[in-house]
């Protein structure tokens, strides 16, 4: 469950980081503004989202992150 874990962890930082914006992230990796405002603001859960956009966000952000 450790690797669940710090999946969960980095796409946290960074849906939580503000320098990164929505508009930058849809470009991306496709998905949506609106998606990821709603995860911005807690109306959806990471819990709540397809495996597709997990795979995609984490990755994004071991890129953009470290």
């Amino acid at each position: 469950m450790k690797d669940i874990k710090e999946v969960e962890e980095t796409i946290q930082q960074l849906i939580n980081d503000k320098s990164i914006t929505g508009y930058r992230i849809e470009k991306d990796t496709g998905i949506s503004q609106t998606h990821i405002s709603r995860l911005r603001s807690g109306k959806y859960k990471l819990d709540n989202i397809s495996w597709e956009f997990i795979k995609k966000l984490y990755l994004y952000a071991k890129k953009e992150l470290h």
